[in-house]
This record gives C-alpha cells, sequence and structure tokens, in this order.
C-alpha cells in the first residue's frame, strides 16, 4: 500500500496477507525518520481508504 522512495524500510516478500510489505526499525528519535515514517503512515491510510470495499 505504500512506496520506500528513500528504501529506508525493509522489503518483506509476501508479508502481509501475501502482500509485499515494509518493515521500518525506529531505533532512536530522529525526527526526520520519523517525519519519513509519518508520511508512509499517511499514504497507507489514504489507499486503504480510497480502497473500501
Amino acid at each position: 500500500m505504500i512506496d520506500d522512495p528513500e528504501e529506508l524500510g525493509n522489503l518483506i516478500p509476501q508479508g502481509i496477507l501475501g502482500e509485499d510489505g515494509y518493515c521500518f526499525d525506529l531505533e532512536e528519535l530522529d525526527d526526520s525518520f520519523v517525519d519519513y515514517l509519518n508520511g508512509r503512515i499517511d499514504e497507507a491510510y489514504r489507499f486503504a481508504s480510497a480502497s473500501k470495499m
């Protein structure tokens, strides 16, 4: 449901219900990485909202 344009996540092939997914490891507070994660969350929310049945 998302893109990872900066390739900061780990691709999980067939990871969520048979769909590719991404895992993002936030190990320490990094404002720019948190902003990037918020963008990915917003993107997933928009996609999921648009694809409701």
